[in-house]
């Protein structure tokens, strides 16, 4: 895996987010919004490879089913800058097999689960397809053959959204914030624990299979490094990429590129390259 990942992001009302539709999205299923009326259907998606739900224990049914449980959180969180839920977007290496993947899925939505008391959706997202004219097309695209279809390619972008609930749930149904998650002083060192458990999850499982790879829980930046990782493409990008279309992500990459290859590179070179334009500095211990 050449770039590991472990974002945290909000879905919030004041941002115009529906929670239902991002639960329907990730998980590729149809789900309704009993509060709007409306229907989101994503159950075409072919790529979600593995979807659950975690909840602490003698929660009720209800938790088991995400149209359910989402629209739950729904009358709970009814101002309009309410935060609906967390969202955990984690890479995940390839050299894993499937169930491999989903063994450490399952202990990362349990520490939420026990550390947070939260109601947890786990999804699996598989790598994108390419053909090999598509691959053709494409610039610095990273791809390898796929195992039954060799004339197809995927970019080993195994990756998982973890929706996690922004408070506890308890028998009785939602109940209090997880403060400690919102507070501005432990706030921060929440975070880092849960990046530090999520690498140390997928390190305990590499080492118990004897795969050389190790998952650092601080950024290149914060490790005394002056590479930059890459930018993850996206939806947009890969639909540029694909038909040979200018996208400026890639073009960032790159540049990127072009950087770290540059022998002897020093902390005034790193701070040289985030003026460029189109750069924006991750934010410090969000993502690794």
């Amino acid at each position: 895996m050449k770039n590991f990942k472990c974002q945290l992001n909000i879905v919030s009302r004041s941002s115009g987010a529906s929670v239902i539709q991002r639960s329907a999205y990730r998980c590729g299923q149809k789900l309704l919004d009993y509060e709007t009326g409306v229907s989101h259907n994503y159950a075409h998606r072919t790529d979600v490879s593995y979807s659950a739900m975690f909840a602490p224990k003698n929660s009720p049914t209800w938790a088991m089913y995400p149209e359910q449980a989402w629209n739950e959180v729904n009358k709970v969180e009814s101002r309009k800058n309410s935060r609906l839920a967390r969202e955990l977007m984690v890479s995940l290496p390839a050299s894993f097999n499937f169930e491999q993947r989903v063994e450490v899925l399952d202990e990362i939505a349990l520490f939420l689960v026990d550390e947070y008391k939260v109601l947890v959706q786990v999804d699996q997202h598989d790598p994108k397809v390419f053909s090999a004219a598509e691959i053709l097309k494409m610039k610095a695209q990273h791809a390898v053959p796929m195992p039954d279809a060799p004339d197809f390619f995927h970019n080993e972008n195994f990756h998982a959204h973890i929706l996690f609930s922004t408070r506890e749930l308890t028998p009785f149904g939602f109940g209090a914030k997880t403060r400690k998650l919102d507070d501005k002083k432990t706030g921060h060192h929440e975070v880092e624990k849960i990046r530090e458990t999520v690498a140390s999850i997928i390190n305990a499982k590499a080492q118990a299979l004897g795969i050389d790879l190790f998952m650092h829980a601080k950024s290149a930046r914060r490790r005394g490094l002056t590479t930059i990782p890459t930018m993850p493409l996206g939806q947009k990008g890969h639909w540029a990429a694909k038909r040979g279309l200018p996208n400026a992500t890639a073009e960032l990459n790159e540049r990127i590129n072009v950087y770290n290859e540059r022998p002897a590179l020093t902390e005034a070179d790193f701070e040289e390259f985030l003026k460029q334009p189109g750069f924006s500095k991750p934010s410090p211990g969000l993502s690794m």
